[in-house]
């Protein structure tokens, strides 16, 4: 992304998350993410996503609140 006066452009990549157990929705996601330079990585349970996103360190993390093994709050709280 360009810096507010335009003459530089940010080379670090921002590490983004996605959890969804709905497959079609994350691997949708995930590439339009990985177009802006992005490092993207996508987990379908809750369970793999709190482990991925201690692992994998993210920045951000797309999180689907109704997953099927433990919902989404339950895993926000786990990995932090």
């Amino acid at each position: 992304w360009p810096s507010i006066s335009g003459s530089s452009v940010s080379t670090v990549a921002l590490k983004i998350l996605v959890v969804d157990d709905n497959r079609d929705s994350a691997e949708t996601l995930a590439p339009l993410l990985s177009m802006h330079r992005r490092d993207v990585r996508t987990a379908h349970e809750g369970a793999s996503g709190v482990l991925e996103a201690t692992a994998f360190r993210s920045d951000v993390v797309v999180l689907d609140l109704g997953l099927h093994d433990i919902d989404g709050y339950r895993a926000c709280g786990q990995s932090s």
